[in-house]
C-alpha cells in the first residue's frame, strides 16, 4: 500500500510513503487484536520506518499495547519515545472512515502528554509485493534517536537478529 504524507517537521513537507495496515497476532476479521501501521517516510537524509501500534494515549498509558475490534477505535502510538530537537517525543495515528481506514492523522507529544497534529497520510491500494521489511532502528534520520538509550540498544540487537533471520545483512 502507499499514501501520501504532507506534515511538519520531523515529517516532510510533502512525500510518497511505503504503508503497511497489520494485526499483530493475526486473529481473524472483526476479533480484537492489537494492530499496526507501519510507514516509511522518505527523508533528506534517507528513510524513516515509523511503527505504531494500538496503545493508550495518557501520559502513563501510551506505551502499553492495547487491543483494538476496529480501526475506528484505534489509538496507534509508538511504544517508546523518538528524541528529536533534545526533547523526548512519541508519535500516534489517529484513524479517518473506513474498515481499514483510507486517512491517519499523525499528531505528536512531549512530556506534557498533549497531542499535536503534525501530520496527515492518505492511503492508496497498491498491488505489489509487500514483503518488504520495515526496520525503524536501520531506517532512521540522523536527527531522530530511539528513546531512551538501553531500550534502544536492545532494538538494535533484535533487529540485526531479525535482519540475520530474513537473509539479510543490509535493508534497501
Amino acid at each position: 500500500m502507499t499514501g501520501k504524507i504532507r506534515g511538519a517537521p520531523p515529517f516532510p513537507a510533502s512525500a510518497t510513503v511505503l504503508a503497511r495496515l497489520s494485526k499483530g497476532v493475526g486473529t481473524g476479521r472483526g476479533r480484537p487484536d492489537v494492530l499496526g501501521l507501519a510507514l516509511r517516510i522518505p527523508t533528506e537524509s534517507g528513510a524513516w520506518d515509523l511503527l505504531l501500534s494500538t496503545t493508550g494515549t495518557g501520559k502513563w498509558t501510551r506505551f502499553i499495547p492495547m487491543i483494538a475490534r476496529r480501526w475506528r477505535d484505534a489509538r496507534l502510538s509508538t511504544l517508546t519515545p523518538y528524541r528529536y530537537d533534545g526533547e523526548l517525543v512519541w508519535f500516534m495515528a489517529l484513524p479517518g472512515a473506513g474498515e481499514p481506514p483510507a486517512q491517519f492523522t499523525l499528531h505528536a507529544s512531549g512530556r506534557d502528554a498533549a497531542w499535536h497534529e503534525v501530520a496527515e497520510v492518505v492511503l492508496h491500494s497498491h498491488d505489489s509485493d509487500m514483503t518488504t521489511a520495515f526496520d525503524p532502528v536501520h531506517n532512521l534520520p540522523p536527527e531522530l534517536r530511539l528513546a531512551p538509550d538501553w531500550l534502544a540498544k536492545l532494538r538494535q540487537q533484535a533487529y540485526v537478529g531479525s535482519r540475520r533471520g530474513r537473509g539479510e545483512s543490509r535493508l534497501g
